[in-house]
């Protein structure tokens, strides 16, 4: 008995040419991530019909939802190299600038091309969302502490695949259709090899299955026996050279004032949702609301932190925040900026013994549109 083992996990993430049309993989659309969870959600509907019986009542299958989220740590590349979570900041801000450094802002176009394709395959089995956007971003640096990302969402549609073997004599060079011994266990959309045949290095994509058989597209390369694996494909990894972010260099200024900090957050949610009202099993596209930013930073209530949250709170001024994770080495860093803050009436919280701390609660606001923050990877 196979037994599938959490090491053996590997993650790939790519943007769509068109929202829910998946996408085919490459060595270099592998991600680096703590975590990757794909949760699909097969609704069906209750037949309220009296029969006599106080029995369960039959059922009629609804729509189809997928919701995801995935964890990792925020990592710089070269100048000039996108970090390793590129992807997903390109999916949650639409718009990521390349001239020499990498900056992400947020844009208002059209969320359907924003959508990706995820995909987690570990040992024998494979499971892929297609039409994933993103709908929360979150970016956190607490002291001694590796800097983080998170971010979560919806998707459309859901393949899988845990991998059987050719039944009956096998399929020959050119065929599509396969005969295999247990086609529950494979759905359409996955990507699987044949005996060892994996289409020049791209795998077969399960264009249907059947009661006995599965249709891939395209054709055998070659001829299959019986008995032949079919198995999930993905391309090996190819993971470029990538540095973690320590929680012991940073720097943060608030309306030109120097500050040290004891942990950031930002929180952005994006607005961007599925059109999946419409009468459908799965959702039909991807559109846009008003975009949320929250960012949270807590800090030593001093002289300096202490005008913050005076009459500058009180009357509600808008004050620019500048926030540096990692050293002030190019390729190592990322540079966050918010032009517009406005920061929360609160009080400092005093211990009994120790040091008084100060959570600073701010409210982002666009200087011009999509600019409320922005990523700089130099």
């Amino acid at each position: 008995m196979s037994v599938l083992q959490g090491y053996t996990q590997k993650y790939y993430a790519v943007l769509e040419s068109a929202f829910g049309a998946g996408a085919d993989i490459t060595g270099s659309d592998a991600i680096e991530l703590t975590e990757l969870k794909l949760e699909p959600s097969n609704e069906f509907v209750t037949i309220s019909e009296h029969k006599g019986t106080a029995s369960p009542r039959s059922e009629a299958r609804g729509k189809f939802s997928g919701s995801w989220s995935c964890s990792g740590y925020l990592k710089t590349r070269a100048s000039g190299q996108k970090p390793s979570c590129g992807v997903i900041l390109d999916a949650a801000f639409g718009n990521s600038q390349i001239f020499g450094p990498i900056r992400y802002s947020s844009v208002d176009a059209d969320p359907n091309n924003q959508s990706m394709c995820l995909v987690i395959h570990a040992g024998d089995y494979y499971a892929k969302a297609s039409g994933a956007i993103v709908e929360q971003l979150d970016i956190e640096q607490a002291a001694a502490d590796l800097c983080k990302f998170t971010a979560s969402g919806s998707y459309a549609a859901h393949s899988l695949c845990y991998g059987t073997e050719v039944s009956v004599a096998g399929a020959a060079s050119g065929e599509t259709e396969v005969p295999v011994d247990d086609p529950s266990k494979i759905t359409a959309g996955a990507v699987v090899t044949v005996g060892g045949l994996d289409n020049s290095g791209s795998g077969y994509k399960v264009a249907s299955v059947g009661a006995s058989s599965i249709t891939l597209n395209p054709a055998l390369e070659d001829s299959v026996s019986q008995s032949a694996k079919v198995s999930a494909y993905t391309p090996a990894q190819s993971l470029l050279s990538a540095e973690v972010i320590p929680g012991t260099v940073a720097s943060l200024s608030i309306d030109g004032s120097d500050l040290g900090f004891i942990s950031f957050k930002a929180s952005l949610k994006t607005g961007i949702h599925l059109l999946d009202k419409e009468v459908a099993y799965t959702a039909s596209g991807a559109a846009r609301a008003i975009r949320e930013l929250e960012s949270e930073i807590s800090c030593y209530f001093s002289d300096d932190s202490s005008k913050f949250l005076g009459s500058k709170a009180i009357d509600g001024e808008l004050l620019a925040v500048s926030v540096r994770l990692g050293p002030d080495e190019s390729g190592k860093r990322v540079k966050i900026s918010m032009p517009q803050c406005r920061i929360e009436l609160t009080s400092p919280e005093i211990p009994e013994a120790e040091e008084a701390t100060a959570s600073l609660s701010l409210k982002p606001k666009s200087l011009v549109a999509g600019d409320e923050i922005e990523l700089l990877f130099d």
